[in-house]
């Protein structure tokens, strides 16, 4: 279901109520790099953009990642679709803008326009294994918390203390090795005209 959040001019722009971000199609004059699979319009240094990034990678959709700040072309795209703004992360899936999606809206709208893409993605390299070390990584941190209170309990509250040093320590380390599995650390380059 979606719901009127204002007019650019020569097309609506919609929002999907609950799922995030303005859908508007894109105008038939604009040529979009890419439009016939995903184009992730993006900037360095927002966070949306590399969260959305990360989770399309992680999903293992292949995109056509452009930074508008490096091209002046993507920028005029961006504002037509988003009413005049340069608002990043936008999204183009089969000529269909979306204006700072989540991860599962741009999915949905995949889905949409080509069912077999989605249904065959795998994960994308590295995904797995930054999930076996999420389990890993609770495992060893639930320990260490038991293991603290044992030791508090036996009147050790130093050593306790010490634990728990070590949790946060252990808990970081395992926090930066997923980022760096799932992509995160990925170099951002002015275009990226492949997959991601």
């Amino acid at each position: 279901m979606t719901s009127r959040v204002g007019e650019a001019p020569g097309f609506p722009q919609e929002a999907p109520q609950g799922n995030g971000g303005a859908v508007e199609r894109v105008p038939d004059s604009v040529d979009t790099p890419g439009s016939d699979l995903v184009t992730v319009y993006w900037r360095p240094g927002c966070p949306y953009c590399a969260a959305l990034r990360r989770g399309l990678r992680r999903a293992g959709l292949p995109t056509a990642e452009v930074n508008i700040w490096a091209e002046p072309e993507a920028a005029a795209i961006v504002r037509s679709i988003a009413g005049g703004n340069e608002t990043v992360p936008t999204v183009v899936v089969a000529g269909t803008g979306l204006v700072n999606p989540k991860v599962r809206t741009v999915l949905d709208a995949v889905h949409a326009v080509a069912p077999d893409l989605v249904a065959n993605m795998r994960p994308a390299k590295g995904a797995r294994g930054a999930n076996v070390l999420a389990l890993l990584q609770w495992i060893v941190v639930i320990a260490l918390v038991v293991a603290s209170f044992a030791v508090e309990a036996a009147g050790h509250a130093g050593a306790s203390w010490a634990i728990d040093g070590v949790n946060l320590a252990i808990f970081g380390g395992f926090r930066l090795l997923r980022r760096h599995l799932e992509g995160n650390r990925a170099p951002d380059t002015s275009t990226s005209g492949g997959t991601s």
